[in-house]
């Protein structure tokens, strides 16, 4: 939990700074078709105006929402043709990201006192990286579909308002389209030039595994910029042979800095917070998270029994 707290108030403080000291807000930002500036609002229409901008990070239906590198939106619909269009998708996610969390709480690299997910194999090193990955990408999308449902349902927003959180693996054959079109866009708006300087003068301050994590995705989009352009100039051109090189160096370069990032934050428990289990329920009547898959069974367990197995391993 300590990790979703620090990760939401770094999230909320450089949002805030956008907001407050970087952009001129209400001289800059409008929605879709807005004539007039917010200040000539009455104070609840102001208030509003300010909700939905709070809640739509991407921008959508402003005037500044990336439309080209997020999914497209939903058709204009009812809402309840809306909810009903997304329960399938939502369901299989349910249980394609609880098979992920199940799978990621049985590796003793995620759980406290566990060694690194890189003191492995090279291959083992690249699936230890891409469950976690799954984990979290599934994770998130379950979360926004569910909000999405939610918020539409009691009035509160529209269904075209709601395009999928996340791209296509199939986008991600750099690390600059991984990080622009196949993850979430929520952070976009704020990591700026403006911002990036601020970040980084205050990332000592926020913590150096989080903030050094993404300083480092920036001077390695820099480079890969910058091979690009060169194999442009040699005339290299695009196609399966090079974007099959593309997705091996974007796997590469997260199996080498991924670990470095996530293993102190697996080791303080950030994997052993009970959540529910539809799959645990479902096979073993155990309807938390807190399980472990052995010998083809779910089994509860506890942290300590997690680091005895290690010990005597």
């Amino acid at each position: 939990m300590n990790y979703i707290y620090a990760t939401s108030s770094f999230c909320l403080f450089f949002h805030a700074l956008d907001f407050l000291a970087i952009t001129d807000t209400y001289a800059e930002l409008r929605l879709v078709g807005q004539m007039k500036s917010p200040l000539s609002m009455p104070f609840l229409s102001r208030f509003w105006w300010s909700w939905k901008l709070i809640l739509t990070p991407r921008g959508i239906g402003w005037t500044h929402e990336p439309t080209n590198v997020i999914p497209p939106r939903p058709k204009s619909q009812s809402r309840i043709s809306f909810i009903i269009s997304q329960l399938p998708s939502t369901i299989i996610l349910i249980f394609v990201a609880d098979a992920a969390n199940l799978l990621l709480r049985s590796h003793p690299g995620f759980l406290p006192g566990g060694p690194s997910i890189a003191e492995v194999g090279p291959l083992m090193r690249y699936m230890n990286v891409l469950l976690f990955a799954s984990s979290s990408f599934y994770a998130l999308q379950l979360q926004y579909k569910l909000f999405s449902i939610s918020v539409t349902a009691i009035g509160l927003s529209h269904p075209e308002h709601w395009p999928d959180l996340m791209g296509f693996w199939s986008d991600a054959y750099t690390i600059r389209r991984l990080w622009g079109r196949t993850w979430h866009q929520l952070m976009r708006r704020w990591v700026s030039a403006a911002v990036r300087r601020l970040f980084s003068a205050t990332s000592k301050l926020l913590g150096r595994w989080k903030s050094g994590f993404f300083l480092s995705q920036a001077v390695a989009i820099m480079i890969e910029d910058g091979v690009i352009a060169l194999g442009k100039r040699a005339g290299v051109r695009d196609g399966t042979f090079i974007r099959s090189l593309g997705y091996l160096w974007t796997a590469s370069w997260f199996a080498f800095c991924l670990p470095i990032w996530i293993d102190p934050y697996f080791h303080d428990g950030m994997a052993t917070s009970k959540l529910f289990s539809p799959i645990g329920g479902l096979w073993k009547g155990d309807w938390t998270v807190n399980t472990q898959i052995t010998t083809g069974s779910l089994q509860p367990h506890t942290n300590k029994d997690s680091i005895s197995r290690l010990e005597e391993s």
